[in-house]
């Protein structure tokens, strides 16, 4: 029988009779077979040409088998090559001490060659496996770091894309404030010379509504552009209750009521306190453009864990379900067409707000024109003594 790729025995025995037993018995099978009396004359060899396998007498002058398997053990290039030890029916300690020393398996004296044939050709079939989970497990390594490199690649791409994008808003807002302001102020004295009529009074109201929809846009994209400026460690501890108290008294002619104020009133966050005011406020009015009744508004609280949810259930949502889901993009069309249409972006500054510390807004669609408002916000329980 001949291997297609031949393997390479070695077999080290200080008895020239073993050797070439067993010498004969392996190359009938196809093996390539080399064969040393001594460990160090073996140790030189294997260190040059690696085999597939050794076998190891025990018992030898100037350097026994376990020494040898010692050293083979020890050796980088050596050390997953299996030893199968070479042992005596009676050697029972020597077979356990065998084994302790990284030995892979033995065969007694005298030798059978089924036994022989069944024990070499097991573990050299182990080995091969062995070697294939190996070259396969470099290849994967291989393949996480190609695609860990080309993620960090994609990554660095989008946050530079990110900051361009930033840039531009930045310079956009800030350069449309001057000739905005330009054409505003002309078309305000424009509207006071003129005579005053019905016509000129609607005119002159769908000129401050719009005047003020897009200073409240160049506001917020202003804000939006430079929201990753602010450093979580700038955040100041805010009680949630008195930046709700405080949005809900800018809400003239409205109602805002809470179903358990004296558990708001325990719970804190770490939040930029201008930006928090205005979130607080876009979420009453967020609510209030959904609902039919706009002179009364109910707020719903459920502390799990680290997070608040703050909900206000709507039955005027028009929107479908998944109009719900990208109302809050940057670039989604909902808003514009949807009753929330005069917020402008003040609905996306108050999400990617609260987004930042762990939180966020959602809008959830039920039958017919009912759904809920959630405010998911992220709350300090280490400094929080709730009593729910």
């Amino acid at each position: 029988m001949r291997h297609s790729m031949q393997k390479t025995l070695m077999i080290i025995d200080d008895y020239p009779e073993n050797l070439k037993v067993l010498q004969e018995m392996l190359e009938v099978s196809g093996y390539r077979v080399v064969a040393f009396p001594s460990g160090p004359l073996a140790l030189k060899a294997a260190d040059k040409n690696p085999p597939d396998l050794i076998l190891l007498d025990i018992k030898m002058p100037e350097m026994d088998g376990f020494e040898v398997c010692r050293r083979l053990k020890a050796h980088d290039k050596l050390k997953e090559i299996p030893v199968i030890f070479i042992s005596a029916l009676d050697q029972v300690q020597d077979k356990i001490r065998a084994f302790s020393q990284g030995g892979a398996d033995y065969i007694t004296k005298p030798f059978h060659p089924e036994e022989v044939h069944a024990r070499v050709t097991s573990h050299l079939a182990s080995k091969s496996l062995q070697d294939l989970l190996y070259s396969h497990s470099l290849q994967l390594e291989e393949t996480v770091r190609e695609r860990t490199r080309e993620l960090i690649a994609a990554n660095k791409q989008l946050q530079n894309m990110q900051r361009l994008k930033n840039s531009f808003l930045r310079m956009l807002s800030h350069e449309l404030r001057t000739p905005v302001n330009g054409l505003l102020g002309i078309s305000q004295v424009l509207l006071d010379i003129c005579p005053m009529d019905n016509d000129l009074q609607q005119l002159r109201e769908n000129f401050f509504l719009s005047r003020k929809r897009l200073n409240n846009l160049i506001e917020d994209a202003s804000t939006i552009a430079g929201m990753d400026s602010f450093a979580r460690d700038g955040y100041q501890r805010v009680s949630i209750w008195e930046y709700l108290d405080a949005a809900r008294n800018c809400l003239q002619k409205v109602s805002v009521t809470v179903d358990r104020e004296e558990l708001l009133k325990q719970i804190y966050t770490s939040q930029d306190m201008t930006l928090f005011n205005r979130t607080m406020e876009t979420i009453l009015r967020l609510g209030l453009c959904f609902s039919s009744n706009r002179s009364l508004l109910q707020l719903f609280t459920e502390v799990d864990g680290q997070n608040l949810a703050l909900k206000i259930h709507l039955d005027n949502l028009e929107l479908t379900a998944r109009e719900t889901e990208t109302f809050f993009h940057m670039d989604s069309e909902v808003r514009g067409y949807s009753a929330a249409q005069d917020l402008a972006l003040a609905p996306v500054v108050a999400h990617e707000f609260l987004l930042a510390s762990g939180g966020g807004l959602r809008l959830f669609k039920e039958e017919n024109r009912t759904g809920w408002l959630e405010a998911s916000i992220k709350i300090e329980t280490g400094k929080n003594k709730i009593v729910a």
